[in-house]
């Protein structure tokens, strides 16, 4: 009798524990901390970014590429890039030699578009490149359309680009881990991210918007966005189908387990080079 009223304990306490154990996990998802409400600083140039004349770089054919997104399309690779001939960057209405980390991105470390810029250039089409990007670290499809930050910060950027005579050819959105943390619906993301385009539009930018499927960051995914990223080049004009990135998560892609490694610096901007190869070819002067 008392090893069975030991085992019955023993059965309790394990079936308590699990239930508490079902209990935390839901308090957490209820509680979890929302994406922050102060978002983290935006690089600056540095002295390895050597200011270039924006109106030489207009004189050539340049492909002007604004790059929108969370940490994985800001500066928050494992490894910075070295300043590479005609890539430039653009910030604050000045033109720049371009190098890691890029100056309007979060982040103190390497980017994928610095290792993407030299895949695009095409002797006799494209002998520059220019990257404008807006990338913050943790920004959710929400706050892309609620933050001042990024409201005012995009407008002034594609305001400033067009006072110096650059006319947007590509537009890079890479951003969707936040939306594992927040559970966002796929209705949510699509709704959110079409309103986010109409502001652009609004702003005149009339260029392709390339979504790359990304949500994947540690432990977390969500299949709901994921798919709703693969959607949207089917439901809203003028938006193409960027690289899936939630394929590239094997440890020797992620060196924190969600943001890029060296290895994965280089897949990710291969990825890239291969979804807008074609494209690729629309340099403006």
């Amino acid at each position: 009798m008392s090893s069975a009223k030991g085992w019955r304990q023993a059965l309790v306490l394990l079936l308590g524990g699990g239930l508490l154990s079902v209990v935390a996990g839901a308090l957490w998802w209820v509680l979890r901390p929302p994406p922050p409400a102060v978002l983290a600083p935006l690089a600056l140039p540095s002295e390895r970014q050597r200011e270039i004349d924006c109106a030489a770089i207009g004189q050539r054919k340049v492909l002007v590429i604004l790059l929108l997104g969370q940490s994985n399309a800001g500066n928050h690779g494992q490894t910075r890039a070295e300043p590479v001939a005609d890539v430039f960057s653009f910030y604050d209405g000045r033109c720049h030699v371009a190098a890691d980390p890029l100056p309007g991105a979060s982040g103190d470390g390497g980017s994928v578009w610095m290792r993407l810029a030299p895949r695009l250039l095409r002797p006799g089409q494209i002998d520059a490149v220019l990257l404008a990007p807006l990338a913050v670290n943790s920004t959710s499809i929400e706050q892309w359309n609620r933050h001042p930050l990024l409201l005012d910060g995009l407008q002034r950027l594609v305001g400033q680009l067009r006072q110096r005579g650059f006319q947007v050819a590509q537009v890079l959105w890479q951003q969707g881990e936040a939306e594992s943390f927040k559970g966002t619906s796929a209705d949510a993301y699509r709704q959110g991210f079409a309103e986010m385009l109409r502001r652009l539009r609004g702003l005149g930018v009339d260029a392709p918007v390339w979504v790359a499927q990304a949500t994947r960051c540690q432990k977390r995914s969500n299949a709901a966005v994921h798919a709703a990223q693969g959607e949207l080049p089917g439901l809203l004009a003028g938006v193409r189908a960027g690289p899936d990135l939630d394929r590239l998560f094997d440890p020797v892609y992620r060196h924190d387990g969600c943001h890029f490694s060296a290895s994965g610096l280089e897949a990710a901007a291969q990825a890239w080079a291969t979804a807008i190869a074609g494209p690729a070819a629309g340099a403006t002067r």
